[in-house]
């Protein structure tokens, strides 16, 4: 899959406007555009960003060989939890911890430790 198909579909997939995109890209909506469009591709300092924040490996988001453009794609990104039943919040919750920072991750793991620790819930 061409990296403009990837793109796009990681883009409206996570209701994302051009402009939102671009900030996590740290480029403009007109280079999204360039991007979605074919005209252009985006270069790794774009790149790069998209991918941490969608947890996603930079060398197989790039790689037009295949049709990876979101996080859980290849296999060994999947999450196989032993023995634990997820129920719809759960999937939600991983679905969403999927589109944070690594500085986001670690500020919402610390809260669900403070809210699990508490007696009083």
């Amino acid at each position: 899959m061409e990296i403009s198909k990837k793109i796009y579909l990681l883009r409206t997939e996570s209701d994302l406007t051009q402009s939102e995109f671009a900030k996590i890209a740290g480029a403009t909506d007109k280079a999204v555009s360039s991007w979605e469009n074919g005209t252009r591709s985006p270069k790794v300092q774009y790149t790069r960003p998209i991918c941490e924040y969608f947890g996603i490996d930079l060398n197989t988001f790039v790689d037009e060989s295949n049709d990876v453009y979101k996080p859980g794609a290849p296999a060994e990104n999947k999450i196989k939890p032993v023995g634990v039943a997820l129920d719809e919040l759960d999937r939600e919750l991983l679905q969403l911890c999927a589109h944070l920072t690594p500085e986001q991750k670690r500020r919402q793991i610390e809260t669900l430790r403070d809210i699990v620790g508490r007696k009083d819930n």
